[in-house]
């Protein structure tokens, strides 16, 4: 009876950590996920597209700030005059809705380039 008991506990005790194991796994993906958005984003803005424009929020969306490039993830970024002449400081924060316990925030930050005006 005793070693029923026991046996009893173990398994439950291994398939709680397997189940956990299961959701780590999978917001580890959707981390991942949010990081490549968010590089993919910053890509996106180091070859000229949008980097010009002053503005943006990292925490509401805002028009020409922010997107959504597949249901349950929002993209948003910043654009601020850089730290010297003719660069912009760009920020850019992905929020992934399907990420459960870890992984739901991705940001990366950089400078950029911008082509000087006439």
């Amino acid at each position: 009876m005793l070693a029923a008991g026991l046996f009893s506990v173990a398994v439950v005790a291994v398939v709680q950590l397997t189940a956990l194991s299961v959701g780590l796994h999978a917001d580890a993906g959707e981390a991942s996920r949010a990081l490549w958005y968010a590089a993919d984003g910053l890509r996106a803005l180091e070859q000229g597209a949008g980097a010009g424009s002053i503005g943006g929020s990292l925490e509401t969306d805002a028009p020409a700030f922010s997107d959504h490039p597949e249901p349950g993830v929002v993209r948003r970024w910043t654009v601020a005059t850089g730290p010297v002449e003719g660069t912009r400081a760009v920020a850019v924060r992905v929020i992934n809705l399907r990420a459960r316990r870890v992984g739901r925030t991705a940001e990366v930050r950089g400078a950029v380039g911008v082509e000087p005006e006439p």
